[in-house]
C-alpha cells in the first residue's frame, strides 16, 4: 500500500482540518492569523513573502526536512526527508521502534520561520496494535494553543493508526 500525503501542498495540522473540513474554517479561531500577517512579516524583514507565508514550518518540516525553502508553492518532491512517510513506513514495518519521531525543530530554518514551532516534537509507539503519540511543546499558550494542540494530535495520531491498520 503507497501512501500520498499531499505531495504539492505543505501544511500543517490546523489547514489539513480546513481542507478535510472546509466548514471548519468558520469555527476555528483566528488568533494566529495575525502571524501571517502584512505588518508582522514585515517587522520580521520577511517583505519579499506573501501574506500568510510562515516559511519552513511545520508541513515543511515534517515533508522535506533540510530542503531549501523556496516558497509554499514551490515543488519540493524528492527533496529533504520525509519524516511522515518515514514515521508511517517505520510503524508498519517496526512497531517497536523508540526512533519514530517527527520533528518540526530544524535549528538551520529557525531564521527563516515567522516564528519557531511550538509543539516541536512528537514520539509514536505501538503496543498492543494500539498507537500512542507522546508530544513535546517548547511553548503554548494554556488557554487555547495547548488544548488545540492536544486534540489536534489526537486526531492526527487517529488518521495514522488508521492507514496503519492500528487502532
Amino acid at each position: 500500500m503507497s501512501l500520498t500525503v499531499f505531495p504539492s501542498r505543505l501544511m500543517d495540522l490546523y489547514e489539513l482540518a480546513i481542507v478535510l473540513f472546509p466548514a471548519l474554517n468558520q469555527c476555528l479561531p483566528k488568533i494566529w492569523d495575525a502571524n501571517g500577517s502584512r505588518e508582522f512579516l514585515d517587522s520580521l524583514g520577511f517583505t519579499d513573502r506573501a501574506q500568510g507565508d510562515l516559511g519552513p514550518v511545520y508541513g515543511f518540516q515534517w515533508r522535506h526536512f533540510g530542503a531549501e525553502y523556496k516558497g509554499p508553492d514551490a515543488n519540493y518532491e524528492g527533496q529533504g526527508v520525509d519524516q511522515l512517510a518515514e514515521v508511517i513506513h517505520q510503524i508498519r514495518t517496526n512497531p517497536d521502534s523508540r526512533r519514530i519521531i517527527l520533528s518540526a525543530w530544524n535549528p538551520s530554518d529557525l531564521k527563516l520561520m515567522a516564528l519557531p514551532p511550538c509543539h516541536t516534537l512528537c514520539q509514536f509507539f505501538v503496543q498492543d496494535g494500539e498507537l500512542s503519540c507522546q508530544l513535546y511543546q517548547r511553548s503554548g499558550d494554556m488557554g487555547l494553543g495547548v488544548p488545540f494542540n492536544i486534540a489536534s494530535y489526537g486526531l492526527f495520531t487517529h488518521m495514522i493508526a488508521h492507514v496503519c491498520g492500528l487502532t
